[in-house]
């Protein structure tokens, strides 16, 4: 049974988003009666039927909640710095979606080429892809100006940089139920400077394993060993 989102979906009559209103009449020609999941995203999902559908609204008749929502059991972080390709920091997102993150931290890095990307588009993604996935605990999206304001901001968790220099890195334990935040750096890695920052304000430097990754890769796999995947 397909998902769907509206922002709320308290009481027995709940209304589609805009979007989703569309695509439930225009795209899947679907009709009074059928029946659909409905989530806000906070973990909570109800199932019911179509009462009424037009090319704009789609309501729904409550008929149960669903409990059997997945339930994060690590909230994970990863901060990302802003790639060249926004393609690639989308495919990011996707997966993450996918395998339960708990939250997105986009940043610009000394060395990004990039310096803004388009967040509309980035909560769009978000909610398409857990939609699919059948998540219903929306991860957080949060833009950070830079480095810098990224290893100031508290934390109470576990904290990495992983970075490519062999010298003084240690390999990920993940042996706690502690929150869990990782930087991961752009084309070209993070400077000398940002890597000395992040030590000095308690981030420990940690190796990824002997191949040079892809940013993008780099951060799906860090999140897939910190979630003990």
């Amino acid at each position: 049974m397909q998902v769907f989102y509206s922002h709320n979906i308290e009481g027995e009559s709940i209304a589609l988003s805009p979007t989703d209103a569309a695509h439930v009449s225009r795209v899947l020609r679907m009709k009074i009666g059928d029946e659909l999941i409905v989530t806000d995203g906070s973990g909570k999902a109800i199932r019911g039927a179509i009462v009424e559908i037009s090319k704009e609204v789609c309501i729904i008749q409550a008929s149960a909640k669903i409990d059997s929502a997945p339930r994060q059991e690590r909230k994970i972080s990863i901060a990302l710095a802003l790639l060249k390709n926004q393609d690639r920091i989308e495919w990011f997102i996707e997966k993450g979606c996918e395998l339960g993150i708990h939250e997105f931290l986009l940043f610009t890095a000394q060395r990004s080429e990039r310096k803004s990307i388009n967040t509309d588009r980035l909560q769009k993604k978000i909610i398409e892809s857990c939609k699919q996935s059948h998540n219903y605990n929306f991860p957080k999206l949060r833009i950070i100006k830079n480095t810098q304001d990224l290893i100031n901001m508290e934390y109470e968790g576990e904290k990495y940089i992983a970075h490519c220099d062999e010298m003084g890195k240690a390999t990920i334990r993940n042996n706690s139920e502690l929150p869990k935040r990782i930087l991961i750096g752009p084309e070209g890695d993070f400077t000398e400077e940002e890597k000395n920052i992040a030590i000095q304000k308690g981030y420990n430097a940690v190796s990824l394993g002997p191949l040079r990754l892809r940013s993008e890769t780099a951060a799906l796999y860090a999140l897939m060993l910190l979630k003990n995947i």
